[in-house]
Order: structure tokens, then C-alpha cells, then sequence
């Protein structure tokens, strides 16, 4: 459908140009977001069903041992390249004093030393939901888009080469999938950056 997508567990500015964050981006509250590069506009209503289907199996199976033991040995590593140079390690130190969390390197590779896969799993069935959520999309043409979301039709997938039976079979499962927006707003162009709203905007909190 693209070329790929992405998912941030904390705040990223500029996630889509950088492979490190920044330093100096504390905040008192977190936030998850997934990103999903552009798709053909017949694609719009199945790239969300995809990646909010892809949240869910994430949130009821979690991660296995092998994901979680290869994630943590390369953030054990990864934690010095993000203080490879002075600016990057004053930045963090001043981070480190807003979290009151001591020396950034050595804090966070004693507590990723001691971090479990289940200590891993229970954090995301606790602060992630596929279900209380907000769906920002930029539209073409906006309006057939909400008709789609409103009305929860199926939407199948179709491919330009053959796929494997069990891609298709899950493509099923996925197309029919409820998403059960309770709002869609569309926000015109020219208005988005006097609002800094998307230009369509669908909530379901009730998921």
C-alpha cells in the first residue's frame, strides 16, 4: 500500500526526517501515535482498518521473548549514540533533572537491564487501546472519505500480483472490521493552519 509506516511510544518531533529524537522534548504526559504514509485514496478507509487491527493483535498477544530481548540489547547500545556529543549530553542532563531520574545513560541502562518482556506486555494493555482513540486524515477529497467511515462499509483489498491464501484470508477479517466512529469532522484546507486541525478529523472514543 506504501512504503512503510511507523510508531512512536513518546512525543517525536520531527520523527519523519530524524532517526534520533531530540533532546529537550520532556513532557509531564506521553503520547502514542502511529504514522501511515500516503495511499491511493480507494486505500484510505483499509490503511486505517489495517493499522488499527495491527494495534489491537499488538495490544492481545504483546511481544514475544525473542522482539523483546533483541529491542532491549539494541537500546542498551543505542543509548550512547544518543549522547555522542556534548550538546546531546548537557541536552539530556537537563532532561534528566525535569524527570528527576539522575545520570540519563546509567538510568536508563540499569533500568533496561532489569526490564522483563512482562513488564513490557502489561504496560501496553495498560496505557495503549485500539478503541479510545483519535483519527487524523489528509483527504482529497474529504467528503466521500467520511460517507466511508460513517457508514462502516466493508472495505476489501485489491492487489496488482497473487498473495499467499493466509494474507488474503486475514484481508477478510481486517475489511469487516468495526470502526464505529461517533464523530467525523471535515476541516477545508484553508483553515487548517489558522486551527492547526487536520483536514478530516474521525474520533471513537467509544472503542
Amino acid at each position: 500500500m506504501n512504503y512503510g509506516d511507523y510508531a512512536y511510544v513518546e512525543a517525536f518531533p520531527q520523527g519523519g526526517t530524524r532517526f534520533f529524537p531530540l533532546a529537550n522534548v520532556a513532557r509531564r504526559k506521553q503520547i502514542f501515535e502511529i504514522w501511515i504514509r500516503p495511499v491511493v485514496p480507494v486505500n484510505a478507509h483499509a490503511a486505517l482498518r489495517i493499522a488499527i487491527y495491527e494495534l489491537q493483535k499488538l495490544i492481545d498477544r504483546g511481544l514475544a521473548q525473542e522482539q523483546f530481548t533483541a529491542t532491549r540489547d539494541y537500546l542498551m547500545k543505542n543509548v550512547y549514540l544518543l549522547t555522542a556529543t556534548e550538546d546531546l549530553q548537557n541536552g539530556y542532563a537537563l532532561d534528566s533533572k525535569f524527570y528527576g531520574i539522575g545520570e540519563f545513560t546509567r538510568y536508563m541502562r540499569d533500568k533496561l537491564s532489569k526490564l522483563t518482556v512482562d513488564d513490557v506486555n502489561r504496560a501496553i494493555r495498560k496505557h495503549l487501546s485500539a478503541r479510545n482513540l483519535s483519527v487524523v486524515i489528509v483527504a482529497a477529497d474529504a467528503a466521500s472519505l467520511k460517507d466511508k467511515l460513517l457508514s462502516d462499509a466493508p472495505s476489501p483489498l485489491t492487489y496488482d500480483a497473487p498473495k499467499p491464501a493466509d494474507v488474503l484470508a486475514e484481508d477478510k477479517v481486517i475489511s469487516a472490521l468495526r470502526l464505529s466512529p461517533t464523530s467525523v469532522r471535515i476541516t477545508p484546507v484553508d483553515e487548517v493552519f489558522a486551527t492547526g486541525a487536520g483536514e478530516l478529523s474521525a474520533t471513537n472514543p467509544g472503542r
